[in-house]
């Protein structure tokens, strides 16, 4: 069986809905019916202690992603307070609504079912103080994780203190087995944390080997330090609970409004260790591609650059020195691309790597999903001081002429180089949005053709005041 590298989904294999039974694996060996039989029986009893901390997986079927396993889609009928271990705290009425007015509301459902559980940021640093590494979510103590009222605790002035990491997992059966990113993911969460204008004491960290239910657990239902299925010896395992797996397909979906949402931090975990061709050090198989290769990666940045404000999207492969989170924001700022079509992006990903090439629709899905929810609800775009040109304007253009964008009022996009070609490019496809009523264009290089190749568009559209 052959697990994806970034996440291991295997969403559409329906052994990954058995809890309990043995997970035939290609080129396993034979299990003792007895050994397994007692073996299971201990899984059974883990399961049950699961399923009662989280109250929510007892009646909860998770929308269904295509080609997933699951059933119809309904919603909780009761959160619990708080993730499995993690403490409650009181937030006073002025953090919560700084949360709220950052729409933290997004991210509450997922927080407190359990289907994503966020690290916490001085608990990471620690880790790569003492030389850890990174465990899967179920072989993590208690005091990893952050409630959801820690969460909104550490909610500062400008943004959620949630970040969410994209890198590409080193190896099949674990992203990060030498540490290598997570020492540079530690020296970047200490600079966020000194900064309180962007949080309050610590933050909550989206590792998806660590934030999501893995296939980790052994026949016995103990959860081992990395994917089963590559380890012989962990062969014949439970994988994933199956509490566990429903809540790790509605993780699927959370992907998209964690990565896409306009107030989450994106950091970019994107150079590779300088011993990645070691065969000693890391075993030459697996998906290999670099960062902008891999498929999840692709994803995963064109969501974060939708929407966000540019100091959120960092890439950490360009980390060098710095005093503090500032000087970090102006080392590690990166080029911001144009929007993407959902179908362009399907397209893009037939030439993206993965280690499971089953999971290119599902991640198809996950852009589509974050691109319709955000371009449905927004109000006001910002794209300007990008340094984009005609090519930027057309795919912009394209991407403005076949949504719906219903609530969409103010496009700005001064400070580039956007010549004639590309205004009307733009012309073309701002005009069906019938509520538009700014459109900013100062500051380009527009010209006489193109002022009136623009203006020629633009008699039917009775909203725009500038």
């Amino acid at each position: 069986e052959a697990n994806e590298g970034e996440m291991a989904s295997d969403t559409d294999e329906k052994e990954d809905t058995i809890a309990t039974e043995d997970i035939k694996l290609e080129g396993a060996q034979e299990v003792d019916p007895n050994a397994m039989a007692a073996a299971q029986e201990g899984a059974a009893e883990r399961e049950a202690a699961y399923r009662a901390v989280l109250v929510s997986a007892r009646d909860w079927v998770p929308v269904q992603l295509d080609g997933a396993d699951g059933g119809s889609a309904t919603a909780p009928t009761s959160t619990p307070a708080h993730i499995p271990g993690a403490l409650d705290v009181q937030v006073d009425s002025t953090t919560i609504t700084r949360w709220k007015e950052r729409r933290g509301g997004e991210l509450e459902r997922m927080i407190a079912t359990g289907a994503v559980a966020l690290l916490d940021a001085k608990w990471v640093i620690r880790l790569a103080r003492q030389d850890g590494r990174f465990k899967p979510r179920q072989a993590l103590p208690d005091e990893a994780f952050l409630s959801l009222t820690q969460v909104q605790a550490a909610t500062a002035g400008l943004e959620l203190p949630v970040v969410c990491v994209s890198h590409p997992w080193l190896q099949p059966e674990h992203p990060d087995p030498h540490g290598h990113n997570l020492q540079t993911l530690a020296r970047a969460l200490e600079a966020l944390l000194e900064d309180e204008l962007l949080c309050n004491g610590t933050a909550g960290v989206f590792y998806d080997f660590s934030s999501m239910h893995q296939k980790c657990r052994r026949a016995n239902g103990s959860a081992g330090d990395e994917i089963i299925g590559f380890d012989p010896s962990l062969r014949g395992g439970v994988g994933r609970y199956a509490s566990e797996q429903a809540l790790f397909t509605q993780a699927l979906h959370d992907v998209s409004v964690l990565f896409s949402h306009p107030h989450t931090h994106v950091w970019k975990l994107t150079e590779l260790p300088p011993d990645y061709d070691h065969e000693l050090q890391y075993k030459q198989s697996g998906n290999r591609a670099p960062y902008e290769e891999r498929g999840w990666c692709f994803c995963e940045q064109l969501l974060a650059e939708m929407m966000k404000s540019g100091y959120l999207v960092l890439d950490l492969g360009k980390i060098g020195s710095w005093v503090n989170f500032w000087d970090m924001q102006s080392v590690c700022s990166d080029v911001r691309r144009a929007p993407m079509l959902p179908s362009r992006v399907a397209a893009e990903l037939q030439n993206k790597s993965f280690t499971n090439g089953r999971d290119r629709p599902i991640v198809a899905r996950i852009y589509a999903e974050g691109f319709a929810k955000r371009w449905g609800e927004v109000e006001e775009i910002d794209y300007s001081y990008l340094d984009w040109g005609d090519m930027e304007a057309r795919l912009l253009g394209d991407v403005l002429r076949k949504i719906r964008a219903p609530n969409l009022k103010k496009i700005s996009l001064s400070l580039n180089s956007i010549g004639p070609e590309g205004t009307v490019a733009l012309a073309e496809g701002v005009k069906g949005l019938k509520g538009l009523q700014a459109l900013v264009l100062d500051r380009n290089e527009i010209g006489a053709e193109g002022a009136i190749g623009f203006a020629k568009r633009m008699k039917n559209m009775k909203a725009l005041q500038y």
